[in-house]
């Protein structure tokens, strides 16, 4: 008896109390914002006075330039609109475009160019018809086409 350790069964253990949890509320994640988009009721795309871009621009659809590029803009069958505030030096291909700012390179419209009053373009103008306001600036050589001239020539 006395040293020896018997095989006693076991007793079963009660389980410690259990420790009140405080009810924390659960914090949800506020979810990130969607990029700022700015669409215009014509559903055209547009960049903006705030932006700088050096990029080949190719689009099917129509776009408002109110910011600053330089490149290349492709946009054959849509139009092109740099607005008061662009700035843009490009070879440009259009079917109508639509200067009220400053464009500075060869242009190509299927259809129509028109410089408003405070535009100004630099460059050579390939297109059916063409419209300069009083006001405007214009210096380059106008070559006009046929409407399906021009189109064949803004393709190529």
């Amino acid at each position: 008896m006395w040293g020896k350790t018997e095989n006693l069964p076991s007793r079963p253990q009660a389980a410690p109390p259990a420790m009140p949890v405080a009810n924390v509320p659960t914090v949800e994640q506020p979810k990130p914002a969607p990029p700022p988009v700015r669409v215009e009721a014509n559903g055209r795309a547009v960049i903006g006075p705030s932006l700088i871009m050096k990029a080949q621009i190719t689009g099917v659809e129509d776009l408002y330039i109110d910011g600053q590029v330089d490149g290349a803009i492709d946009l054959t069958g849509h139009n092109l609109t740099i607005g008061a505030k662009g700035r843009v030096k490009a070879n440009v291909v259009a079917r109508n475009i639509f200067v009220e700012g400053n464009l500075e390179g060869n242009v190509q419209a299927s259809e129509k160019v028109e410089i408003r009053k405070t535009g100004s373009l630099r460059g050579d103008l390939t297109t059916a018809g063409v419209t300069i306001e009083d006001g405007a600036y214009f210096k380059g050589s106008i070559d006009i086409v046929k409407a399906s001239a021009s189109v064949a020539a803004a393709k190529s």
